[in-house]
């Protein structure tokens, strides 16, 4: 069920998008520090991840996470976007975006609550964290180089840096001062409820004329995440099923619709025009519902188990 926390959560998200355009001069001067407040939220965030569970993976379990992996970073982008750009080819490119992101550092929380297997979510939020770095800036320019002019690299260095200097920091910070990471870990959520206000505040502070004349396109971007959202899951139930014997559809459904659209959200607003961040911005809302109809398929999925056992 949706917790007080995941309302509060969706709340601040959505109160920084509004503060950004109705404050557009005021907050002016945040705009050019989303990067940095997303690299302090993700190092806020991999405080709770285990980076020893991708040692001693049995050949098992790394065949299952390199095909999550590349059903997550190489055949989601490049699907949805094909299908975007017949339906709805104006947010081909936010929806290639949040495709083909890396999974999001709540996913084993989700996979928690779900009692699913979160260990492989953990695994699998690292090696597409390190992973997208270079295939989400190849994917754009494969599939949109001619219609945007930034060079590959550029969108590489961006990424590496946001990803890589928060996991570094967490790395070393364990060893160095787990006492200062420990307290740290306790305000976690108010800290990371700031820091999700802030980057909201200054990446919309650019958009609020856009957004104030355009409220059809909130209300187009906010369907087209509940659908994304219901497609991503819907993927991964319907791999896990066809590859049942090695494939867990419960870990793939958490880890292909927990996206870090935290991510998308700032990329975007760096290299590309509103809607990108919109449609990010807007996948918050289905983001933790998710865990309503997921727990109800695996309640069905676990009495056809028991029939069938």
């Amino acid at each position: 069920m949706i917790r007080t926390r995941d309302i509060v959560l969706i709340a601040v998200v959505y109160a920084g998008i509004a503060a950004g355009t109705g404050l557009q001069e005021e907050v002016a001067f945040l705009r050019p520090l989303p990067p940095y407040l997303l690299m302090g939220a993700l190092f806020l965030s991999f405080f709770g991840i285990d980076f020893r569970s991708l040692t001693g993976m049995t050949g098992a379990a790394m065949r299952e996470v390199a095909v999550w992996a590349a059903v997550k970073l190489l055949l989601m982008p490049l699907l949805f976007w094909a299908f975007a750009t017949i339906v709805i080819p104006s947010y081909a490119l936010p929806i290639l975006l949040v495709s083909g992101v890396s999974t999001g550092v709540v996913a084993p929380f989700m996979s928690n609550l779900l009692a699913g297997n979160t260990t492989r979510v953990v695994q699998l939020v690292i090696v597409t964290s390190v992973l997208v770095s270079w295939t989400l800036p190849a994917w754009v320019k494969v599939l949109v180089g001619a219609e945007v002019s930034i060079p590959f690299l550029h969108m590489a260095r961006m990424l590496l840096l946001i990803i890589f200097v928060p996991l570094a920091a967490v790395t070393v910070g364990r060893r160095l001062i787990p006492e200062l990471l420990a307290r740290l870990h306790r305000i976690h959520f108010p800290v990371s409820l700031t820091l999700f206000f802030t980057i909201n505040v200054g990446v919309f502070s650019s958009y609020g004329e856009y957004l104030s004349t355009n409220w059809g396109e909130v209300f187009v971007a906010a369907g087209l995440a509940f659908a994304l959202a219901a497609a991503y899951a819907a993927l991964g139930l319907a791999v896990g099923l066809v590859v049942r014997s090695c494939l867990d559809g419960l870990t793939g459904a958490t880890a292909l619709s927990v996206v870090n659209n935290l991510l998308v959200i700032v990329f975007s607003a760096r290299f590309f025009g509103p809607q990108t961040p919109l449609l990010a911005a807007m996948y918050m809302l289905p983001f933790f519902v998710l865990v309503i109809p997921l727990r109800v398929v695996k309640m069905i999925v676990g009495k056809d188990d028991r029939r069938h056992g």
